[in-house]
């Protein structure tokens, strides 16, 4: 049977498919918008002419005003301050890393993959050897998901939901360890999830369009997500299930060919200047040992190895908090009654894979890892806000007066908290400083002791040793001792005794305790009577 292709007047499809466009759904046959929505249904959709803006991407006045104040808001929350932080934990591995591979070293940082290390060499060498040109970039990244979700969701879902989406991921806090962002410090996280947004806007343009292009942009971002940290090749499927269930299977079949032979393309080529092979094998025995031996973390009040199901969970509330978990979980639950099916199906098998990822498969749960899909909560989200603006079926005019004071509430009350947690956490961007470990030498130095030996106990090595490396000792009988740090905080480290606490606590005449942040710095006034207390105390 010959193919018959339907056409239909220009602009009726965005109409129809648009909130902003004030067309009620119910005056659409059954079925008519699904096929319009999806490609998948093999119906011909009609080409837009040249310079006609799709009405759910137009934007007025007022609109790009407060686009304008929540980028600007955004890019404050990413680049503001940012020398201000600790040094974190893995900040400078990935720089000297960065370094030695643009000098053509690459034996050093292998149990991870090359394409961060690459960028942040090439940063390094534009802006400066140190943290600030790590960060900078890194900072540069996380905005720049915001940008893509701004200008990917805005003719899908409208300008609303688009700016909701964006702004929850610019504005919202989501830190670890004191930090309120973790993208304003060196990791491969914000790396990974920026190729992945990237590759995933643009299959989804392929599946609008059907242009091979989009389809070989995004076997190229991918490839440099996977190579950017290798966690992310667990979302391969969602790739899978977009071109699946479009129509004609032929043309996907070829964006599929593409995807991959450019993404594996793209791999070979990064990993090429380090011998791929032994990269790849050294890369992958490591992280099995790191799964099956584990990882020190606190959690909860609990230091272990091996941390429960649910530990990424508890690290995705306490990094966010509860009022943008709130938030933002409540709308990610209301998309689940969109009217952009495909979409939110899209979205949800993404976040589905990598939680079950570092719920379920991996052994090793960190206080970052649940960064990898804050994205697409956000993004969720934004889907969310389109559904209480437009109702599930798209209708701008709401069925009746209840559903619409409802639903006004519930908008007020989003915004509302939403500005609190994002207020909070530019409050907490503008008085971001140096902390623990990193004021102890200063604070020794003020009581004459600019030289002598510190004993650590309670803090993991990245929390001191970039700032005390050579005055820490193992031992307590150096008779060069002159400080005592017990780390107070959440670490990824084993807590000191109780008695050796006590001890300190209990003997002030001849250990003088200053509370520093997270730390409690121990100066010994005595030390004979010290070394010998100590001897007792501690094995």
């Amino acid at each position: 049977m010959a193919h018959v292709e339907t056409r239909l007047p220009v602009g009726t499809r965005e109409l129809l498919e648009s909130p902003a466009s004030g067309v009620a759904s119910a005056s659409v046959p059954v079925g008519t918008r699904e096929l319009l929505e999806s490609p998948a249904s093999g119906v011909a959709l009609p080409r837009v002419p040249v310079g006609t803006r799709e009405l759910l991407g137009q934007v007025n006045a007022a609109q790009l005003v407060l686009v304008l104040c929540v980028f600007t808001w955004g890019a404050y929350q990413c680049f503001w301050n940012l020398a201000a932080a600790n040094i974190g934990p893995d900040e400078p591995v990935y720089l000297k890393a960065g370094l030695e591979y643009i000098r053509g070293d690459f034996s050093y940082n292998r149990e991870h993959p090359p394409t961060v290390k690459f960028l942040l060499g090439i940063a390094q060498l534009l802006l400066g050897e140190g943290q600030i040109a790590g960060r900078v970039l890194t900072a540069l990244a996380a905005y720049s998901v915001g940008v893509i979700l701004w200008f990917w969701l805005r003719r899908e879902i409208g300008w609303a939901g688009a700016i909701t989406a964006a702004g929850f991921w610019l504005i919202l806090p989501h830190g670890f360890y004191g930090n309120v962002r973790l993208d304003r410090i060196t990791l491969l996280e914000p790396f990974m999830v920026l190729f992945v947004v990237a590759a995933m806007a643009s299959a989804w343009r392929w599946w609008r369009t059907g242009s091979l292009w989009y389809a070989a942009a995004a076997g190229l971002l991918f490839a440099l997500s996977v190579t950017s940290k290798v966690t992310a090749i667990v979302m391969i499927p969602v790739f899978i299930l977009l071109m699946v269930i479009r129509r004609p299977w032929k043309k996907s079949v070829c964006a599929a060919v593409l995807f991959m032979i450019i993404g594996c393309a793209a791999a070979v080529a990064l990993y090429a200047p380090m011998d791929i092979q032994s990269a790849l094998t050294y890369m992958v025995d490591y992280q099995s040992a790191h799964n099956g031996n584990g990882h020190l973390v606190s959690i909860a009040g609990m230091v272990t190895r091996y941390p429960p199901w649910w530990a990424n969970l508890w690290f995705l509330a306490a990094g966010m908090g509860a009022i943008a978990l709130i938030v933002v979980g409540g709308l990610t639950t209301v998309s689940l009654l969109s009217r952009y099916r495909v979409l939110t199906a899209y979205l949800a098998v993404a976040l589905g894979l990598l939680v079950v990822f570092y719920l379920v498969i991996s052994r090793v749960a960190l206080p970052h890892y649940y960064y990898a899909w804050v994205w697409l909560l956000c993004a969720l989200a934004g889907v969310g806000v389109s559904v209480l603006l437009t109702g599930r079926n798209g209708a701008t005019t709401l069925v009746n007066r209840r559903r619409k004071s409802i639903q006004t509430l519930t908008l007020v009350a989003v915004i509302l908290f939403s500005l609190i947690s994002g207020i909070t956490a530019s409050v907490r961007v503008w008085n971001e400083r140096p902390a623990g470990a990193a004021l102890v030498s200063a604070r020794l130095a003020d009581a004459g002791l600019s030289k002598g030996l510190i004993y650590v106990e309670g803090l993991a090595g990245w929390e001191f040793v970039p700032y005390l490396g050579s005055r820490i000792t193992s031992s307590l009988q150096d008779a060069s001792l002159v400080g005592i740090i017990i780390g107070l905080g959440p670490t990824d480290s084993v807590p000191p005794s109780p008695e050796f606490v006590r001890a300190l606590i209990n003997n002030p005449d001849i250990f003088e305790a200053v509370k520093i942040d997270r730390i409690c710095l121990f100066i010994i006034r005595d030390k004979t009577r010290a070394l010998t207390l100590l001897a007792r105390v501690h094995n």
